[in-house]
């Protein structure tokens, strides 16, 4: 089974990247561990795993990400069903649930907004690492995202209430519900920067989800912090991610609107993560 995937997989993978994902396959479907491979009991199997195999190296060599051909994806410790209708949770988004934390330290029963939820990661960790004393609310403009997001509250028990709602329609409306955080990783991938990115990514997962126009590419932000004039508690904060090529000009469009601006790195000391507090 290894060495099929790895057959697959080499001639559009990084040997690492390759030898992890046939790890992973091995592992989330067929029940093989790394040593179990080491000890070739990869090659024990039967006529429905051959054809589970088989199915599954074609999707991998069209360049379907992995997670969407085993249907789910690893975040925080936890494990999110996700489709073509949501973004893959990535490593360096916990960067984003890490700030959100820090930020709500001390806050008893924290009130959180997460605007563009997706497959509701980040809205679902938080309340799970909160231990589901906060009250959250997810917004998303798609339905279908929704319906996983809500799969995977149920699946990981926590008590997250989402709402079909676009930021750029509800940004200035007036809401008697109000926030200590507004989190988000909103669109902010330039059209122009779409040659930079891994062919899996531009055929597979939702663009409205990943890109804005080179006219605005600070629309979402500019919303977010309008939004946030309007619902954020005194001395709330509004944590997003960002395009790691414009810290400054989302800075300044956050400072321009009365906030007080922190930018963070990742891992990666990339530029990642920006802290806007009023």
């Amino acid at each position: 089974m290894y060495q099929t995937l790895m057959s697959v997989l080499r001639p559009i993978y990084q040997e690492s990247e390759a030898r992890s994902i046939a790890l992973l396959v091995l592992g989330k479907r067929f029940g093989l561990s790394q040593t179990d491979v080491y000890l070739d009991k990869d090659s024990d199997f039967s006529g429905n795993d051959n054809e589970n195999l088989q199915n599954i190296c074609q999707r991998l060599s069209q360049g379907e990400p992995v997670q969407y051909v085993l249907g789910t994806a690893d975040f925080g410790g936890l494990s999110f069903v996700v489709n073509r209708d949501v973004l893959i949770p990535r490593p360096e988004t916990l960067t984003l649930v890490q700030a959100s934390l820090i930020q709500l330290n001390g806050t008893e029963q924290p009130h959180i907004l997460d605007v563009g939820t997706g497959s509701g990661c980040i809205a679902i960790a938080l309340q799970y690492y909160l231990n589901n004393k906060a009250c959250v609310t997810a917004w998303d403009i798609s339905e279908a995202a929704l319906r996983v997001a809500r799969e995977n509250a149920e699946r990981i028990g926590t008590d997250v209430r989402f709402v079909h709602a676009d930021v750029l329609q509800c940004c200035d409306n007036a809401s008697e519900e109000r926030y200590h955080l507004i989190v988000s990783n909103p669109p902010y991938v330039r059209e122009l920067e779409k040659t930079e990115m891994h062919c899996n990514v531009l055929e597979y997962e939702p663009h409205t989800a990943l890109f804005v126009s080179d006219e605005d590419p600070l629309l979402f932000y500019r919303a977010l912090a309008r939004l946030g004039k309007n619902s954020l508690l005194p001395g709330g904060s509004i944590v997003c991610e960002m395009n790691e090529n414009l810290p400054d000009e989302t800075e300044k469009l956050f400072i321009d609107f009365g906030y007080k601006c922190m930018k963070t790195t990742d891992e990666m000391g990339k530029n990642r993560i920006i802290i806007a507090t009023l």
